[in-house]
């Protein structure tokens, strides 16, 4: 892939809380999905079986914290892979980032199932794949920084075109 948009944070175990959660990024990226999750909630009560958007609106939002770790969790295992474990796995960022990857994973599965106990696949598997994949790669390239490649015009045009 040439025109794919490069690394530009490179994740440690080290860095994690500078450079990715106390960052604009990280404030911006909580608050929408505490946010999100404020409004969603209430409305997954109230209207889940009715809608079949919120319960897998639900499900995208609590899952897009699941992929932001699942990239830190393989981010680190990878340099850990490199440069040897006792680099990356003395800290407890890769021990929280699986932990909260399984209960996000666990909880948003849970929605997704409610949805399909309620509503038809017809109904549930397009809609699943919309939001989720919109949230989770928002997410992540968000979190990362990885829009910011598409500042520069002549790769923002390759990189849509490729």
């Amino acid at each position: 892939v040439y025109y794919a948009p490069r690394a530009v944070i490179e994740i440690k175990s080290a860095g994690i809380w500078s450079d990715v959660v106390y960052t604009m990024q990280g404030a911006v990226y909580f608050a929408v999905f505490v946010g999100g999750l404020a409004i969603m909630y209430p409305l997954s009560r109230k209207y889940g079986e009715k809608y079949v958007c919120v319960y897998i609106m639900m499900c995208a939002i609590i899952a897009s914290l699941t992929i932001v770790c699942a990239k830190t969790f393989s981010s680190i295992f990878k340099r850990a892979t490199d440069n040897g474990f006792e680099t990356e796995f003395n800290s407890p960022v890769p021990y929280i980032t699986i932990v909260v990857m399984v209960i996000t994973a666990v909880v948003s599965t849970g929605y997704v199932n409610k949805a399909m106990m309620t509503f038809g696949n017809a109904q549930v598997v397009p809609t699943y794949f919309a939001l989720f994949t919109t949230c989770s790669v928002a997410s992540v390239a968000w979190v990362y920084r990885e829009f910011d490649c598409l500042l520069d015009l002549k790769k923002s045009l390759l990189f849509m075109l490729g």
